[in-house]
């Protein structure tokens, strides 16, 4: 019986040793492509099998933890589903339910990103492993082509077969609205009032935007939409999409090479370059108006004296109550966990009020002018704030998981939080934090007040009061964060630090580093490393 064991880890090594399988492909937001076999639409790893043989994984590891590269055994004694053929694939589940068989794996995908790796029998060789960022509904993330180095989104998914650019359907997007002149309406993510222009959505279904083409004054500029962050190209069903037009392109996806005039004609065409997918013609719009569809997705347009961007333009302006985002943390470690068990990111919102306020329907965002998530209404008594105190919520993209649980991420950098009222557009209160810490949060040092502090480590108030909390009024960094991460060259460790490795998959030593925080991958290739500081805490990074 050794023997066999035996024989079976030996033909396995020889098979993937050398790094042929790869993770061709996966999907961590499936809520409509392919269902297991149980009719479930879960989150899915395609393996890919180059070499001229079948391979069984049965003995190797899955994981989404690099630090526990052991974290789900895939079980021997189902070949049919723990097989990758010849030249061929394999769909393994990420659901949280093995015990539905050998292709079911013990955790499911996070959809605000993170590492997931197929690692050798003996626990330690990295087979091959993927780093992802925020994933959207149904478009999954992938190899360029099968086993190639670059990855890319597929609007289209290509589970079990060829990794390609399938186009997508045909899809009406409507030019909504435009502002040529804004001096003080609204403000991009740098806080700088820019023109822009509106899309809207009027299907039943997502469109991404990716590969689109917004072209200004008959060839003037010519501005290709990314496929980099489908959560930032995506447009929801009868929903709107911002992009600002002050030819800045470096400062995001959403970002034109153009700025309008006063007046202009834009045209939007598919990703053939050729189709003409809608054509807006306006003239002489004054300063600080704009000029859109009287009702959204109509050809009726008009003036309007006061702008409506990222929201309806049949806008009824509804007044919040008096609420206060009043403290955040975006970097959770081991502060405190979600239902879920999850140190996630949160936000913490205060009503002074003697009265309950049911956020049902507000909306928050991290993303001026880039879409904002709505508070849903399945459940009420969920997402009320009781009279004079706090709730929580989890900014982990992870819907799904609760009617609490945001569809974005905060950055540690430090960004622009807002919560909206029912209107999607009248701002109840707004945060612009700064640089965070794992573990540190950001809030107001008296509940409510202007004045806003750091709070240390074991004495942040998730739902509680602030009052009495250990406050600092400067950011001392000593917990571990690695940015930028990719890099093309320097990354820095964001705290103490008093050692420094850095492994490759095979987890072959590279480099060794003592008393710095600085790690240099100039010279290293393009690829995934694990970096591991004080002989503990290990981390993949990326080179590009």
């Amino acid at each position: 019986m050794q023997r066999i064991i035996l024989m079976i880890m030996i033909v396995f090594m020889s098979n993937i040793a050398k790094g042929q399988l790869v993770i061709n492909e996966l999907m961590a937001r499936n809520n409509g492509g392919i269902s297991d076999e149980f009719g479930e639409f879960d989150d899915w790893i395609e393996i890919y099998n180059p070499t001229g043989e079948d391979v069984d994984i049965a003995g190797g590891y899955f994981t989404d933890n690099i630090g526990n590269p052991t974290l789900h055994l895939i079980e021997s004694g189902q070949p049919a589903l723990t097989t990758i053929p010849a030249n061929g694939y394999k769909i393994f589940w990420a659901d949280g339910t093995p015990d539905q068989g050998a292709n079911h794996l013990g955790f499911s995908l996070s959809a605000g990103g993170e590492s997931v790796a197929l690692v050798l029998s003996d626990g330690e060789f990295i087979v091959d492993a993927v780093q992802f960022s925020d994933q959207e509904n149904d478009i999954s993330y992938g190899r360029e082509s099968d086993g190639a180095i670059l990855f890319q989104f597929f609007s289209v998914p290509t589970p079990n077969a060829s990794n390609q650019f399938i186009p997508p359907a045909l899809q009406t997007i409507h030019i909504n609205e435009v502002q040529p002149l804004n001096t003080s309406t609204i403000v991009d993510e740098s806080g700088v009032y820019e023109s822009w222009l509106e899309l809207y959505n009027p299907n039943d279904s997502q469109v991404n935007l990716a590969g689109y083409i917004l072209d200004y004054n008959n060839g003037e500029a010519s501005f290709v939409i990314e496929n980099s962050d489908p959560n930032s190209t995506v447009i929801e069903s009868n929903n709107h999409k911002l992009f600002w037009c002050d030819n800045q392109v470096v400062e995001g996806l959403l970002h034109t090479n153009f700025e309008l005039s006063a007046s202009g004609v834009i045209r939007l065409y598919y990703v053939d370059g050729v189709t003409l997918v809608d054509e807006f013609i306006y003239n002489n719009v004054e300063i600080d108006s704009s000029f859109g569809s009287q009702n959204d997705g109509s050809d009726d347009y008009v003036t309007f004296d006061i702008p409506t961007p990222d929201v309806t333009n049949q806008l009824e302006v509804v007044f919040p109550e008096l609420l206060f985002i009043n403290e955040l943390m975006a970097s959770n470690l081991s502060d405190t966990t979600d239902n879920y068990g999850e140190f996630e990111d949160w936000i913490e919102i205060y009503n002074p009020n003697s009265f309950p306020v049911d956020l049902s329907g507000y909306y928050l965002s991290d993303n001026l002018g880039g879409g904002s998530w709505e508070i849903p209404s399945l459940y009420p008594d969920s997402v009320t704030v009781p009279a004079q105190g706090f709730l929580v919520f989890w900014a982990d993209n992870d819907e799904e998981q609760g009617v609490r649980h945001t569809d974005f991420k905060l950055t540690t950098s430090g960004e622009t939080l807002v919560l909206l009222s029912t209107d999607n557009f009248t701002v109840a209160d707004s945060e612009s934090f700064p640089l965070q810490s794992s573990d540190v949060s950001w809030g107001r040092e008296v509940d409510g007040e202007s004045e806003w502090v750091y709070f240390i480590p074991e004495s942040t108030t998730p739902e509680y009061s602030n009052h009495g909390a250990v406050s600092v009024g400067e950011l001392s960094v000593d917990n571990y964060d690695v940015f930028p991460n990719p890099t093309n060259g320097v990354m820095y460790v964001n705290g103490k630090v008093d050692s420094i490795e850095v492994f490759s998959l095979k987890g072959e030593l590279l480099l060794t580093i003592s008393d710095s925080n600085k790690v240099d991958l100039s010279s290293f290739s393009s690829g995934l490393y694990v970096l591991r500081c004080d002989l503990g805490f290990r981390l993949l990074v990326e080179k590009i």
